[in-house]
């Protein structure tokens, strides 16, 4: 079972071959080719790092985008994929909702370490919510056929 899930809406399927390479364990990648897909990722995984490719033939769409997350699923934490022919467009998309504004390919550690900070903080509260359970329900939790 994964702590966090990344969506990742691109065309190419170059940033999740890379990212694939670097996410951390506990994080698991979802991959969609479109924007309408990512909404039905989200609605299922509300709180799942939102990474969204950014090309200039779809700004618009992806500024639209950030703004809805913004408003329907706040829980989420979207991240801009940027090549460098947008770059001018880090402002704009952080104005709207942007955590943070991922530029080019080599850049893709900055993402992993995003999802890495996430996983820890999910697992130190699990941990916490875990010594909170009675012995008994913590035996059982770790049990293989417990789950």
């Amino acid at each position: 079972m994964a702590l966090i899930d990344v969506v990742i809406c691109e065309e190419s399927g170059d940033w999740s071959a890379l990212l694939r390479r670097h996410l951390p364990a506990g994080a698991a990648l979802i991959q969609t080719r479109h924007l309408d897909e990512l909404w039905t990722c989200l609605r299922e995984a509300p709180r799942a790092v939102a990474a969204i490719e950014l090309r200039v033939e779809h700004g618009p769409e992806v500024l639209e985008c950030l703004r809805r997350l913004d408003r329907q699923i706040p829980d989420a934490v979207p991240i801009v994929l940027a090549h460098r022919d947008v770059r001018d467009w880090e402002e704009l998309c952080r104005e709207v909702g942007a955590t943070a504004f991922i530029l080019g390919l080599r850049s893709i550690g900055d993402v992993a370490e995003i999802v890495g900070g996430l996983v820890r903080s999910q697992t130190a509260w699990s941990k916490d919510t875990d010594e909170q359970m009675p012995l008994e329900d913590r035996i059982f939790a770790n049990l293989p056929w417990g789950h």
